[in-house]
């Protein structure tokens, strides 16, 4: 019926917010708390710009969808530039993402803080 594969789709682009826009990277995770592990950590593997990514949205406040916002984004354990960090999102310029070695897999790591007086959810 195509039900498992609207749902993967529904998980990526919607829930953890991954699309492209006009062959850059967009992030625009919607997690909620209960989607996080114990460390605060939601990941997710799948292939953009014919580049492995490992993308990890890290929550270790367990703030609520709606209740968090980026702080940070990195790749391989560097802060990373050709990227603009929003309040609700990150956007990666494909020329950023062709810099990444082909390969091997890489690895973006988005930090997420709650928003002041959002508290612990």
């Amino acid at each position: 019926t195509g039900a498992a594969s609207w749902y993967m789709l529904t998980m990526i682009t919607q829930v953890f917010g991954i699309r492209g826009v006009y062959g850059d990277l967009k992030i625009e995770p919607k997690l909620l708390a209960r989607q996080f592990d114990e460390a605060g950590n939601a990941d997710i593997q799948l292939s953009f710009a014919d580049r492995e990514l490992k993308i990890v949205v890290h929550n270790p406040e367990k703030c609520e969808y709606g209740m968090y916002e980026i702080a940070s984004c990195s790749a391989d354990n560097d802060l990373i530039g050709g990227i603009r960090i929003a309040e609700e999102y990150v956007l990666i310029d494909r020329e950023r993402l062709l810099s990444f070695e082909a390969g091997r897999r890489h690895k973006i790591v988005i930090n997420l803080l709650c928003k002041v007086g959002a508290g612990e959810k």
